[in-house]
């Protein structure tokens, strides 16, 4: 018998979530967002996120970029969206915060 597991947002109640997983101060908490909750949670995130650094599990650090938590589908939806209001955006790589921005405000 095949079994189905339905995420629902934990602020909106809504269907259709994912789990997030986010750490501060050593403590790492899971909470279930669904695309408007996590675009929230990454707009609030961005200017800390910008300017910290990434470490690993071991505490080393990396300059390497961060998951933003998009798919490959929303990130070139995003380029061509970009391209399409005569903005330049590279084919591989990090999307410029204001683009993603201008383009989120824009849906």
């Amino acid at each position: 018998m095949a079994r189905r597991t339905v995420y629902v947002d934990d602020l909106t109640g809504e269907e259709g979530a994912e789990p997030v997983l986010i750490s501060v101060d050593g403590d790492t908490y899971s909470v279930d967002l669904g695309q408007a909750s996590r675009e929230k949670l990454d707009k609030a995130l961005a200017p800390f996120l910008e300017v910290a650094t990434r470490t690993s599990s071991a505490g080393r650090t990396s300059r390497t970029s961060r998951k933003t938590g998009r798919s490959s589908e929303e990130l070139q939806a995003i380029r061509e969206w970009a391209r399409s209001q005569g903005k330049s955006v590279s084919d591989r790589g990090r999307i410029p915060n204001n683009i993603i921005e201008e383009y989120q405000a824009s849906r």
